[in-house]
């Protein structure tokens, strides 16, 4: 079984480079990540580039937005299994052997729960 990641990027070079190191160190040979890059303007393809070795990149040649930039995403995912992560979201150090252990037993799809932290602290934060 392959899990494919999809990760939709949209000018969030200052949340990048975490996300990535973090997906880079849980890699294990049935896992694809696929970085859909929705023509950034700012510093995010440097970043991104940092990852040509270990992820598949792709580039939107303007500016489609999120639903579009996932779909390119999903056309050339080859996993079984598929999910997205958010280019300004971090996971957590389990992430991936969380999903491949799940992926193992004889379910359609899988809901994981999240935690939300209010980095900028500006205020209350709902889960829902």
């Amino acid at each position: 079984m392959k899990l494919s990641i999809i990760i939709p990027n949209y000018n969030k070079e200052k949340y990048l480079e975490p996300l990535l190191a973090h997906l880079a160190e849980q890699l294990a040979p049935e896992v694809e990540v696929i970085i859909v890059d929705d023509a950034s303007t700012d510093g995010s393809m440097r970043i991104i580039n940092k990852y040509k070795d270990k992820f598949s990149i792709y580039q939107n040649e303007r500016n489609m937005y999120n639903s579009y930039t996932r779909n390119v995403g999903l056309k050339v995912a080859q996993g079984e299994y598929v999910t997205f992560i958010d280019s300004d979201d971090d996971i957590k150090p389990d992430f991936v052997a969380t999903i491949l252990e799940a992926m193992q037993t004889a379910h359609d799809g899988y809901f994981f729960d999240y935690e939300v932290r209010n980095v900028a602290n500006t205020g209350s934060v709902e889960k829902g």
